[in-house]
């Protein structure tokens, strides 16, 4: 769980699990190879943030229209949107890794992405 402007995101592999399955992949792999495309659209953005933000209040699920009225709210802008996904990804990719085996873990990942 990560807070940004007072919101509470979900940063677990949940994140992963459920943007799999919402996308129809078939392995982790393609919804890796999804997150880390530099070029996402921003609605593909906004889904997965609409997604880690669903996990983290259940209790208080939004649409996309109740997402927007959120982020309008707390005065969230494109670029603020664009650094609340790159946290979401990192943390659910990262979490509980070192700073040096996070550098490992990239450098793996990079070289599976290119096979």
């Amino acid at each position: 769980m990560k807070t940004i402007n007072n919101i509470n995101f979900d940063t677990t592999i949940r994140v992963l699990f459920k943007i799999k399955e919402k996308k129809g992949h078939k392995t982790l792999q393609e919804t890796y190879k999804y997150l880390s495309d530099p070029d996402m659209e921003i609605d593909n953005v906004l889904d997965v943030v609409l997604i880690s933000y669903n996990i983290a209040n259940k209790d208080k699920p939004l649409t996309e229209e109740g997402l927007q009225d959120l982020f309008a709210e707390h005065k969230i802008g494109f670029a603020k949107i664009s650094l609340i996904f790159k946290e979401i990804i990192e943390d659910v990719m990262f979490d509980g890794t070192t700073e040096e085996e996070r550098k490992n873990l990239m450098t793996q990942a990079e070289t599976m992405l290119k096979k």
